[in-house]
Parts: structure tokens; C-alpha cells; sequence
């Protein structure tokens, strides 16, 4: 079809909605063919805002809860650990939710997830062995999984973000 033609058709669609002369699906329904699904209403566009900010404050959240568990509460070593776990659980359930839809906020989230985990390792970690050369290796060994999982998915940040870490742990572990 001649890009003109479709343009005008586009239009006329839009127009319809507008000024309600169709039901709104029938309309959805024909700005979707005639884009080609490029277009996306207005309707579900500001929905998939949302909720991609209630994702992201969602993990952002689990990111604080945590934080605040290590350092401001007195749970038991087994009761942080299922906080943990639920909370790594939250998380993960907010990647799979958005995996396919926004790979920013994909990305945000693993990164979150990751953050979470070395957090929460270390944290018990220290707890359990109380040593300074342990926690360096817990880190050594977070930041070699990231590399990994950068190596393997391409993703730039984890390739860098790795090898720095494990880095500075190694700095860390001989100067002190």
C-alpha cells in the first residue's frame, strides 16, 4: 500500500476514535493493522508507564528493605535469610514480568538483583565467620559471576562492573 494512502487511512482512524464515530477497540483494532502494529494506544501506553514505575519502585524498594534488614534490624541469622530469599523472589518475579517489555528497566532490576545479593552474602557471611578475608572473598567471587554472566548475555556493564570488583577486592585483601 502507498505510504500516502496509509498515512490518510492512519489518520481518518485516529480521527474516528477521536470523535467516538466507532467503538474504541474496532478502532484499536484498525490502527494496529494499518500500522502494523507499530502504533500503540494511548490507553495501553500510559499503563505500561505504570506499571513499569511500579516495577521499578518495587525493586527499588526490596533494594531499601534490604539495606534496612542488614543494618537496622535484629532478626536472627534464619529469619534474614528467608527475608532474603523472599525478597530475591520479589525481585526476580519483577524481571520476569517485564522481560520482554522494557529491557531498561530489565536491566535496572538485575542490577538491583545483584546488589541484593552481594548485600545480603557478605552480610551473612560476616555474621557466620566474622573475617575480613572472607567477605573480601565473597565479593572476589560475586564480581567473578558477574563478569560471567556479562560474558555470557554481552552485557557491557557486568563485563566491567566484574573484573573492577574483583579489583578492588584484590586491593583490598593484600593492603589490609
Amino acid at each position: 500500500m502507498d505510504e500516502e494512502r496509509r498515512t490518510i487511512i492512519i489518520n481518518e482512524i485516529k480521527y474516528w476514535k477521536k470523535n467516538q464515530l466507532l467503538p474504541e477497540h474496532y478502532c484499536n483494532f484498525l490502527l494496529m493493522l494499518y500500522t502494523e502494529g507499530e502504533e500503540i494506544p494511548e490507553e495501553e501506553q500510559k499503563k505500561k508507564q505504570f506499571s513499569n514505575v511500579i516495577v521499578l519502585l518495587i525493586g527499588f524498594l526490596a533494594l531499601f528493605s534490604t539495606f534496612l534488614i542488614i543494618y537496622f534490624t535484629s532478626f536472627p541469622l534464619p529469619l534474614q535469610i528467608i527475608v532474603f530469599l523472599g525478597i530475591v523472589c520479589v525481585v526476580i518475579s519483577a524481571m520476569l514480568y517485564v522481560r520482554a517489555r522494557d529491557l531498561i528497566i530489565f536491566h535496572i532490576l538485575l542490577s538491583i538483583l545483584l546488589l541484593i545479593s552481594l548485600m545480603a552474602s557478605i552480610h551473612i557471611v560476616y555474621f557466620l565467620l566474622e573475617s575480613s578475608s572472607a567477605v573480601i572473598g565473597t565479593i572476589a567471587i560475586h564480581c567473578m559471576i558477574w563478569f560471567i554472566i556479562g560474558f555470557y548475555y554481552q552485557l557491557v556493564y557486568l563485563k566491567w562492573a566484574g573484573p573492577i570488583g574483583f579489583l578492588f577486592a584484590v586491593f583490598f585483601y593484600w593492603f589490609s
